[in-house]
């Protein structure tokens, strides 16, 4: 006879001993089923692009391997119409094949459902991306649903977007954010579906701060979120820009890539442009690369000296 054990904290005690006690077909109706839709798609997703799948009756096999497996077989071909109506599949003669946006989402580790979302923003970005400034493109590499701030200061947002010099003005308009929608907000009338993209711009404008290398407690106190908050947005967005470079490579939108590409290790030590190669050094990271710029201002201030000393002699 075989046996399991489970490690837990006595805290949890209580409660691990309620779901090992609960009837399975419980926990089934009790799972969240936008989630496994979702992964359940993205699992029918790889199964084509990796040719492990070719056929409706390969891919129920292999649904049939899952856990619940009667649950996720009822949803498999919800699954497949899903993929074959937004382009991640096309079949000929019976047999599934991956799009080029199918291989995309794969290879760039994206959902098909988040996919389909960013490669809309990117689309539209492509045909009127500002350049004067990296907060466009820099926006573009923050994640679509922020989820690290806790709760906005509409009054103290405002009073940033009243600041903001015009480029940034200028950018913010091109992604939709508004000064009327912050007003709106200070008087209670909600607006989810401009909201996100409102926190994002917000984000955005965090991130281009580190990037330009504000110490991350100024930036904590001008945007007043946590600092722990703050490195989570730093973090994710870095490997989201990552993300999305490997999107737009398999995309083939060469040009879009090579504008965005570097942005996960800016974001990552929170360094200029001109400091990337820097870091590639092993053992150098972002505050090391600063110290090493102002070493190299300092020899180039004492050079510059000595030949003004020169000229004066």
């Amino acid at each position: 006879m075989r046996e399991s054990y489970l490690i837990t904290k006595k805290c949890d005690e209580e409660a691990v001993q309620k779901i090992l006690e609960t009837p399975i077909d419980q926990v089934i109706h009790t799972k969240n089923r936008d989630t496994d839709r979702t992964n359940l798609s993205r699992f029918v997703l790889e199964g084509i692009c990796t040719g492990l799948t070719t056929t409706k009756t390969q891919i129920h096999q292999l649904c049939s391997l899952l856990f619940f497996s009667s649950e996720n077989l009822n949803r498999c071909d919800d699954s497949i119409e899903m993929l074959l109506a937004n382009s991640f599949i096309s079949v000929e003669d019976e047999m599934f094949s991956p799009t080029q946006l199918g291989r995309a989402a794969i290879a760039s580790s994206l959902p098909p459902e988040a996919s389909l979302a960013i490669f809309e923003d990117l689309n539209s970005a492509s045909r009127a991306i500002a350049l004067d400034t990296e907060l466009h493109m820099l926006y573009l590499v923050t994640p679509i649903n922020v989820t690290v701030w806790q709760e906005c200061d509409w009054h103290h947002l405002f009073a940033l977007f009243s600041k903001l010099p015009a480029d940034h003005r200028r950018i913010a308009k091109l992604v939709g954010v508004s000064e009327k929608f912050i007003l709106d907000q200070l008087q209670g009338r909600r607006n989810n579906k401009m909201l996100q993209v409102h926190i994002r711009f917000f984000s955005a404008l965090a991130l281009f701060d580190l990037i330009n290398e504000m110490s991350i407690y100024q930036v904590s106190h001008k945007y007043r979120i946590p600092r722990g908050c703050l490195q989570t947005l730093q973090s994710q967005s870095a490997t989201y820009a990552a993300m999305i470079v490997a999107f737009c490579l398999r995309l083939g939108w060469t040009y879009l890539k090579a504008l965005l590409d570097g942005f996960a290790m800016r974001l990552l030590f929170g360094i200029r442009s001109e400091l990337s190669e820097l870091v590639t050094i092993e053992g150098i990271d972002g505050q090391s690369c600063e110290i090493i710029k102002v070493i190299e201002s300092i020899s180039n201030w004492k050079h510059d000296y000595k030949i003004s000393v020169q000229v004066f002699d």
